[in-house]
């Protein structure tokens, strides 16, 4: 039996192939070549943001038709648990909850798979409180952007540069940094930051990462040096595949402006890991990836630019992957 391909398409893609009524005829590509396409939360956050009724169920549609997984076990998930894991091979009990509560993920199950279902019977549904949805994009957007320029700040101040710092601590650190590349120091820094700050910095955006934290962690045991530590020195890179992917991402794209549109980019940028393909019509992002797969040692899908323009995106995508 031959091994199943595994794709994942972002917005850009779905964008014509939904104009071009091709959902069908990429699922039948798909399938004659044993080839299956990961749908996510954040594929319909963007579609959610469509006004047209018509044009919004229209790209729902091609993501129902072409996608035959979709996002139930929420991506924060697949990012926080390794990091608890390397917590506990560390020895950090102390910091962790005897028993785990399990409560946000369960509800989360349940919340996305009602979702997907109720899409099926209307692909142009919005959530049931449009005003929360539209509060959680705009919360989002925000927040992301404004975190992207807190890191950036941080790394022209210098690699152990943070407001979370004293200057001695970071005198005390700069060893640590000094041992590994920029890029490196530059994920690790920056988990550490983007962790710390949903518990003791809190924005409006970062509810949801701080919800799954509380599902683990015992915040008033957190020490800052300690916690700082533990993500330059003693986090395995291998073990943090999905944070360091994140990471990398934001530093290769550090030279750009922050705007919406790089919240939507890192937001996708993680359902690359796990996969053989990434297909995106965005120039900018797929050179970006490119930056990211060329790390050592970090197994990404490989991105595959699709001209958005083409009249005929089946072949257009077909072409893209060498079929």
């Amino acid at each position: 039996m031959r091994p199943v391909i595994k794709l994942y398409l972002d917005s850009s893609v779905i964008e014509p192939i939904a104009q071009q009524s091709a959902g069908n005829r990429i699922k039948a590509l798909l399938q004659q070549r044993g080839a299956v396409v990961f749908a996510s939360m954040q594929n319909l956050v963007e579609a959610w943001r469509i006004p047209d009724p018509a044009t919004r169920g229209r790209f729902v549609r091609a993501i129902l038709q072409v996608a035959r997984t979709r996002e139930v076990d929420p991506m924060l998930h697949g990012l926080v648990v390794p990091v608890i894991n390397e917590l506990r091979r560390n020895q950090h009990h102390e910091w962790l909850l005897p028993q785990p509560r399990h409560t946000h993920l369960h509800d989360l199950r349940i919340l996305h798979h009602s979702i997907w279902e109720r899409l099926k019977a209307d692909p142009a549904a919005l959530p049931d409180n449009p005003r929360a949805m539209e509060a959680f994009v705009y919360h989002n957007v925000g927040d992301a952007m404004q975190l992207q320029r807190l890191r950036r700040q941080a790394m022209k101040a210098g690699p152990v540069a943070s407001p979370l710092l004293s200057k001695a601590m970071s005198a005390r650190l700069q060893p640590m940094i000094d041992r590994v590349s920029e890029a490196e120091a530059y994920w690790r820094q920056s988990a550490a930051s983007t962790w710390w700050n949903s518990f003791f910095n809190p924005s409006p955006g970062s509810f949801e990462l701080r919800n799954w934290l509380a599902e683990y962690l015992i915040p008033e045991r957190l020490e800052l040096e300690s916690w700082m530590t533990f993500w330059l020195v003693e986090a395995d890179r291998d073990a943090l595949i999905l944070e360091r992917v994140y990471g990398f991402f934001d530093f290769f794209q550090s030279h750009l402006k922050v705007d919406s549109g790089n919240w939507g980019d890192l937001n996708h940028v993680g359902f690359a890991v796990g996969r053989d393909y990434f297909l995106t019509a965005d120039k900018q992002f797929n050179a970006v990836m490119e930056r990211v797969r060329n790390q050592p040692d970090t197994p990404i899908a490989r991105p595959v630019l699709i001209d958005r323009a083409s009249t005929d995106i089946v072949s257009e995508i077909r072409s893209g992957l060498g079929w």
